[in-house]
């Protein structure tokens, strides 16, 4: 799968650049786009997962307190 190759290689580029105690400006900015970046990145790659070997093509999405009563 090409997302889980793309997630593995930005894994890879934060663990790689991060430094323990570095709580600077620069490094909180870059590491907080990066993480968005893997979040989003996951997402799509797990959905992908589940769609095309998992075969699973609907879900139940909402939060219970969505829910009516009948």
């Amino acid at each position: 799968m090409k997302k889980f190759e793309q997630l593995k290689r930005l894994y890879g580029t934060i663990t790689g650049y991060m430094k323990p105690y570095d709580f600077s400006d620069t490094m909180i900015s870059g590491l907080t786009a990066d993480f968005d970046r893997l979040f989003e990145l996951s997402w799509k790659t797990l959905k992908e997962y589940m769609q095309n070997d998992l075969m699973m093509l609907e879900a139940k999405t909402g939060r219970m307190s969505e829910k009516t009563e009948p």
